[in-house]
This record gives C-alpha cells, sequence and structure tokens, in this order.
C-alpha cells in the first residue's frame, strides 16, 4: 500500500527530519518550498502553525488577475486555426496530429479564461 502524504512548505523555512525524509541526513526545506511528507507529521506541523498545506508548482493561479484581451483573441484564433486544420486534413496521420493540436489549443484557452 502507498504511504499517504501531503504537500506542505514552511513560511519561514524548516528541516524535515532524516527519518521523515527517508534520507541519511535532516533536509533543510527553503520558506515556501513545497515537500512532500507523511499526512500525520505534515498535520501536526500545521497545527502547530510551523507549516501550512502547499499547492504544487506551478498550478497556482495568480489571485484576482483577470484574463489578458490579447492573449484571449490570440488563443481563440489558434483555436480556430487548429479546427480548420482538422477539417482539411487528408490523411489519418495529418488528421491525428491536428486533433492534438486542437486539443491542447482549446486546453490553454480554457486555461486563460479560468
Amino acid at each position: 500500500m502507498a504511504r499517504k502524504t501531503l504537500l506542505i512548505a514552511f513560511p519561514l523555512g524548516g528541516i524535515i527530519a532524516a527519518e521523515i525524509a527517508n534520507k541519511k541526513e535532516d533536509v533543510q526545506v527553503d520558506p515556501h518550498e513545497p515537500v512532500r511528507v507523511p499526512v500525520e507529521y505534515g498535520e501536526s506541523l500545521i497545527a502547530d502553525k510551523f507549516a501550512y498545506e502547499a499547492q504544487p508548482k506551478g498550478k497556482q493561479a495568480p489571485a484576482n488577475e483577470t484574463p489578458d484581451p490579447e492573449k484571449l483573441k490570440k488563443l481563440e484564433a489558434a483555436v480556430a486555426a487548429a479546427q480548420k486544420a482538422v477539417d482539411g486534413a487528408k490523411s489519418e496521420p495529418s488528421k491525428a496530429k491536428a486533433q492534438k493540436y486542437l486539443a491542447s489549443t482549446e486546453k490553454a484557452l480554457a486555461a486563460a479564461k479560468a
């Protein structure tokens, strides 16, 4: 059975004990750097206010940021071009490639609107 973990970060940095980190030495953690620890350990650090539950890097969206209208226009144009490429594809390999591109542009557009 997989070990259950929790992603935490220390507001001022911290040290994870070698036994917890499954390392030979203690692990120094920089401030706000997400690190996986066993759930019980992470929850105790959060309860004692030494740490907080973190989000994976790259997954955090800026708060209250409105989508850039110019970026949205470009993404909408890319989606339209990708749909046109799917419709105009003559062979199965080129159609598959165009569909993959269409899916990625639609995903990027949805992310930009969110």
